[in-house]
């Protein structure tokens, strides 16, 4: 037993101590490399050769056409014979226009304008009174607009009054140097309630 013992140790110690130095010995160096920088030579590139030069041919000749103009020679000579010093008279002024006067807008004859219809309201209540209209009256002679100048005191006269105007009223329009021209005119609308019964 004591010589298997010894053997082991024997191998023990001669397996850390000397096949890894031998190992060790054996296993070379790591290697090193240095790069170095080659020159590389680079070829000169031969440029291309220039191109041919040409003489440009030269121009045809194209001899120059032969004109003849015959001019006739005047022998008369333009100059002033005479000098006026005489101014000519000023042209008369125009006429002064003739303006006729303006002509306001009146009620047509043979068309009188009806009297408004009396509101049955106002009527009971025993309202009665008299309303001023201004009136836009047109070229054609209707009324284009109604406003009410000076009231009656009641409104619902007032606007019956303004309703009737625009709806049915026509006048002869009125003028301006004989030509019909949009105006305004004023008419008093009067309601009596004798006249509504």
């Amino acid at each position: 037993m004591g010589v298997v013992v010894f053997m082991h140790i024997g191998i023990i110690y001669g397996l850390a101590y000397g096949l890894s130095r031998a190992n060790v010995e054996v296993i070379p160096p790591p290697l090193s490399a240095d790069l170095l920088d080659e020159e590389v030579e680079e070829e000169e590139a031969e440029p291309p050769p220039p191109p041919p030069e040409f003489e440009p041919p030269p121009p045809d000749y194209v001899p120059p056409p032969e004109i003849s103009i015959d001019l006739p020679v005047s022998t008369s000579q333009t100059a002033i014979t005479a000098v006026t010093s005489e101014k000519k008279p000023p042209a008369p002024p125009p006429p002064p226009k003739v303006e006729t006067p303006s002509t306001l807008p009146k009620a047509d004859p043979r068309r009188p304008n009806s009297q408004p219809d009396y509101p049955s309201a106002s009527r009971r209540l025993g309202e009665a009174g008299s309303v001023v209209l201004a009136l836009l009256v047109g070229e054609d002679g209707k009324v284009k607009e109604a406003k009410i100048d000076s009231p009656s005191g009641f409104p619902r006269l007032d606007e019956a009054a303004a309703k009737e105007a625009l709806r049915r009223w026509k006048f002869q329009p009125g003028t301006e140097n004989g030509k019909p021209k949009t105006m305004w005119h004023k008419v008093k609308v009067t309601f009596r309630l004798e006249d509504a019964r």
